[in-house]
């Protein structure tokens, strides 16, 4: 029940690839049409919501995504998490507004799979990881030491994972009285 219709118009038409982005206002609104494809280093993302219209990516080992000021990343349709090897995502959801407690979502309406698909990827999350109709696929050392909640259509870990879920003062929703299924 948030709001995830798309600003009217492009904040950014190239790849986003290092140094630091932010809206005009801190804690507003930017839309990546280039999406973010990390070439080296660091990408400092500052507070607010940016929707990422084409490419989630790293194309280096060790690169490094630091979104840690209250950030909530929203995928379009068709956008998948590909980064390097021994990328290092630092994702830390804003603890109010309507997007508290959500780190990463997706706009996608029609199943889709294969979310992410990298080896050795810390995911240091604070926050929600929403995708309710996409298979999300973690593989190879899977950890996050912060607070982090995945939804998804399927959730498959493979290997090594290491997750913390007490989450309170963070503004993640608890999953009340859904159910929740652990399947082979």
């Amino acid at each position: 029940n948030v709001p995830t219709s798309l600003p009217p118009s492009c904040s950014v038409t190239a790849p986003v690839t290092g140094g630091t982005v932010g809206p005009a206002t801190p804690g507003g609104t930017m839309r990546l049409c280039g999406g973010i494809n990390i070439a080296k280093g660091t990408l400092t993302l500052q507070r607010g919501t940016y929707y990422v219209d084409s490419i989630f990516t790293s194309v280096s080992s060790g690169a490094i995504l630091d979104a840690t000021a209250g950030v909530t990343l929203i995928l379009s349709s068709g956008v998948e998490i590909k980064p390097g090897n021994g990328t290092t995502l630092n994702i830390e959801a804003p603890a109010t507004g309507p997007f508290a407690g959500i780190a990463m979502m997706s706009r996608a309406t029609s199943p889709t799979k294969h979310l992410v698909d990298a080896n050795n990827l810390n995911f240091n999350i604070m926050g929600a990881l929403y995708f309710p109709n996409q298979d999300l696929d973690l593989k190879n050392n899977f950890d996050t030491t912060k607070c982090a909640q995945l939804v998804a259509r399927t959730i498959a870990i493979k290997n090594n994972a290491n997750m913390f879920h007490d989450c309170p003062g963070t503004g993640i929703r608890s999953p009340g009285n859904s159910s929740i299924a652990l399947m082979e």
